[in-house]
């Protein structure tokens, strides 16, 4: 039977066999070593905490329960099926490469349409900018002349008649400059004779014509301006008196106040006019197969936009046929400047696609005043020479003659305006 208590010293090897029964205390400390062979059973409860490291060997079945956080890297394969939805999300960028062109227009079916623009003169010139150069002084003695009412004071006089020919005197502040506004004006003689060459209304920025039934105008002059047709001189607002014989200096463009020369007729020079009429031709042809119907015809130039749409809309065009659109147009040839025009029709093939074409027009015209002409503000003091320089123009020698029809019976009238 075992001692009553345990042996004050343990011994320093283990018993080869357990002991028969266990004792009926436990020892006072573990073994120095742990046994050779696990205890044939379990204990009965769990450690205290779990072992300082993993397994070897994962688990051969997986947690009931997914861990905390997410694995670090994906799996090694992917999922055998996908998923069921698309993705919520779009990708963040752009494909690198453009998809590829849209399907072709089956070539039956495409609209061709070309447009060609043209000036053409209203004389015998070979081309707007090959018209004539414009004689701008007025030579004999008119017959008819044509103004511009530009409105305005008499501040904005612009000739060189001597002031003993020339006078211009504001009222009430002076004529109106308003586009369109209309001021009552009346020309006459000046030595009282009753000649009346124009009574009327006239529109600022319209025009007057001066006249005597064929006969030469007086040698001077005037013109006067009222607010209405009341001609009392208290309604009146300006009055002009001018050298009108055209033997002291009177050119195209003078400017008398708020009245500019536009137009005289005389016997010699016959008929000169600051402006010319010409012709804008648009020439538009369908070089397609099917019929092309218009849409639109614009035309951007120097003097404005033209839009000739009504003329062209629902206009069809068969194949190697042309429509034209004519507009004229009116050039200042008192003034040299470059006349521009961009031109754009747009048409429809019977299936609905979409046929534009463009053409440009550029051409110089007009011809500055002559020297002769003064500036707005004088020019510096000539220098000095040994002596005047000679007028390659001027010889030694003049010869002039002239030839006149005078009426000596029967009529008083001039050789012009005989009655049969």
């Amino acid at each position: 039977s075992p001692s009553q208590s345990p042996s004050i010293a343990r011994s320093s090897v283990p018993s080869p066999s357990p002991s028969g029964s266990p004792s009926s205390t436990p020892s006072v400390d573990p073994s120095s070593m742990p046994s050779q062979t696990p205890s044939a059973l379990p204990s009965s409860v769990p450690s205290t905490s779990p072992s300082s490291t993993p397994s070897s060997t994962p688990s051969a079945l997986p947690s009931a329960v997914p861990s905390m956080t997410p694995t670090v890297s994906p799996s090694a394969i992917p999922s055998p099926l996908p998923s069921s939805s698309p993705s919520s999300m779009p990708s963040s960028n752009p494909s690198l490469i453009p998809s590829a062109g849209p399907s072709q227009i089956p070539p039956s079916d495409l609209c061709f349409v070309s447009i060609d623009l043209q000036c053409i003169p209203s004389d015998s010139s070979e081309g707007c900018d090959r018209i004539p150069p414009l004689v701008t002084q007025c030579l004999q003695r008119p017959f008819a002349m044509s103004f511009r009412y530009n409105g305005g004071s008499c501040d904005q006089s612009f000739n060189i008649q001597p002031s003993s020919l020339f006078s211009c005197t504001d009222f009430q502040g002076g004529p109106p400059t308003m586009e369109g506004e209309e001021s009552f004006i009346v020309a006459t003689d000046i030595k009282g004779q009753g000649i009346n060459y124009f009574t009327g209304f006239v529109p600022v920025g319209g025009e007057f014509f001066v006249a005597d039934g064929g006969l030469d105008v007086e040698p001077n002059m005037n013109i006067t301006i009222y607010r209405t047709d009341n001609t009392d001189p208290s309604n009146m607002i300006q009055t002009i008196i001018y050298h009108s014989s055209c033997s002291r200096n009177l050119f195209l463009k003078d400017r008398f106040g708020s009245v500019q020369l536009v137009v005289f007729v005389n016997d010699a020079q016959g008929t000169v006019t600051c402006f010319f009429n010409a012709t804008y031709s648009f020439n538009i042809v369908n070089e397609g197969d099917f019929t092309a119907t218009l849409l639109s015809l614009v035309s951007i130039t120097n003097f404005g936009v033209f839009n000739f749409t009504d003329r062209v809309l629902d206009q069809f065009v068969g194949p190697g046929e042309q429509f034209i659109v004519e507009e004229e147009i009116t050039i200042d040839l008192t003034v040299r400047e470059r006349y521009t025009a961009l031109t754009t029709i747009t048409g429809t093939s019977p299936q609905g696609n979409i046929c534009r074409a463009f053409n440009s027009l550029s051409f110089i015209a007009g011809n500055p005043l002559p020297p002769i002409f003064p500036t707005i503000a004088p020019t510096m003091s000539p220098t000095l020479t040994p002596q005047p320089t000679e007028d390659p123009l001027t010889t030694a020698c003049t010869i002039a003659s002239t030839i006149q029809c005078n009426v000596i019976a029967g009529q008083d009238r001039g050789c012009r305006n005989l009655i049969v």
